[in-house]
């Protein structure tokens, strides 16, 4: 048989057929054959979504869950400091109680400038969250977690949150090339 009439053979066989043969022409190690039955195998268009929509959705989802694990974790730290150091206070012992609310204070002001933070990457990213900090889930700062009235504390942490959150930052994206 010629190539021509192999070809045709190929051609009038479904799409399964040809992908059982082809499989065997790879697994005996029949490259030509391989490649002759994949030259037939009819071309399809497919339409899909946008990739920066996939993207888009993905960065923000990331960014929400970073921000929240971040939430998370902090808040239990400031709560057992504070837990603690109402222990260390009932006990008597003064300097750890101390020692423990400097560690409290230390805590709220990280979830202060960590809610920030995340005020402006939203912004950034044009995600609506006030419906977030509105429920009862969060414990939020309201206006206190706004640029204008952090502490300079508050300032530095924010500082170190916002450049690690920065690769998450919607600021500087750029349209993907098509």
């Amino acid at each position: 048989m010629n190539l021509k009439q192999v070809t045709k053979l190929y051609e009038a066989m479904d799409t399964e057929k040809r992908a059982a043969l082809a499989s065997n022409a790879l697994a005996r190690g029949d490259i030509d054959t391989y490649l002759q039955i994949a030259q037939t195998v009819p071309r399809l268009e497919y339409k899909k979504q946008d990739i920066r929509f996939s993207q888009g959705v993905s960065d923000r989802c990331d960014l929400m869950l970073a921000w929240s694990c971040e939430h998370w974790r902090t808040l239990a730290l400031y709560l057992t400091n504070q837990k603690l150091a109402i222990e260390a206070l009932n006990k008597g012992n003064m300097e750890e109680h101390e020692e423990l609310q400097e560690l409290v204070t230390d805590s709220m002001s990280k979830l202060v400038a960590l809610e920030a933070v995340f005020k402006v990457l939203a912004s950034d990213a044009n995600l609506d969250v006030s419906k977030m900090f509105d429920s009862e889930l969060l414990v939020t700062f309201g206006d206190k977690a706004s640029l204008d009235s952090l502490t300079e504390k508050e300032s530095r942490y924010f500082e170190e949150l916002y450049t690690a959150f920065a690769p998450t930052s919607f600021a500087d994206l750029r349209p993907i090339d098509d």
